[in-house]
């Protein structure tokens, strides 16, 4: 019996196809890393500094907040 049941549930699984998830996005997130020409971090940028093109066309920027990360090592 309990061979059976496996068989059958092995096929029910075998037969199930993955779901394709197909998903439109109207934000895309960007990560910047600025430095100064020293190579020391840019910390006190804003918005308004940065722009975005996509095919040529601006885009808006909307910041979601700086994050501290660690320092950049210059190769």
């Amino acid at each position: 019996m309990r061979a059976l049941i496996a068989l059958f549930l092995g096929g029910f699984l075998l037969d199930q196809q993955p779901q394709a998830i197909r998903v439109n996005s109207q934000l895309v997130e960007i990560n910047v890393v600025a430095l100064n020409r020293a190579g020391q971090p840019v910390v006190d940028l804003t918005k308004d500094d940065f722009e975005i093109l996509d095919n040529g066309k601006p885009q808006e920027v909307r910041p979601s907040g700086a994050r501290k990360t660690q320092a950049v090592q210059k190769h």
